[in-house]
């Protein structure tokens, strides 16, 4: 074999292999299963304050992302979001994750927790519309190192809650 051949062999290995880990790490992060620390326990305020969760990666190889956000909306309005900078979760395991608040009105984004915790255990009677909580996922990596992809999932309030609060039946850690 001649030296360019070597070359042009080599190159396409290096480019395939980028573009299959760069799609691998995007098909993890639709795959991704997040929950509380605590079994059985998922309180908004813990969530916000602390910026703790298990991340669940069930699939056979190793993930790793660029960012992973938590943004709490309400009426709209990004209320807070925990940021998880560069989360890497092994194959088939779950692992602690820790981030970081970041917010513009911190007392309304801990009266709102803390609102949003007495009304899901129905401690106080709702006096806020609940229908208009949603929590985002963000998900971020890049394609071959320098093209971002951004994965969202969106969750109403309430199932986010139930997510949290481990009573997902499909989560496979």
């Amino acid at each position: 074999m001649n030296k360019h051949t070597i070359i042009v062999i080599f190159a396409s290995i290096i480019i395939i292999g980028s573009m299959a880990y760069s799609g691998w790490n995007i098909f993890a992060a639709h795959q991704i299963q997040i929950k509380a620390i605590n079994e059985g326990y998922f309180s908004f305020f813990d969530l916000l304050n602390n910026g703790r969760i298990l991340a669940c990666n069930p699939l056979p190889l190793d993930a790793s992302f660029k960012e992973m956000r938590i943004s709490v909306v309400y009426v709209n309005e990004n209320i807070g979001s925990i940021n998880y900078p560069n989360p890497v979760l092994n194959s088939n395991s779950e692992s602690v994750q820790k981030g970081k608040l970041e917010t513009d009105n911190p007392e309304q984004t801990q009266y709102l927790a803390l609102h949003f915790d007495a009304i899901y255990n129905k401690v106080i009677p709702t006096r806020i519309d609940l229908e208009n909580i949603a929590i985002n996922v963000e998900t971020d990596s890049q394609i071959l190192g320098i093209i971002p992809h951004t994965t969202i999932k969106q969750y109403p309030g309430l199932e986010f809650w139930f997510l949290m609060d481990n009573q997902d039946k499909n989560y496979k850690c």
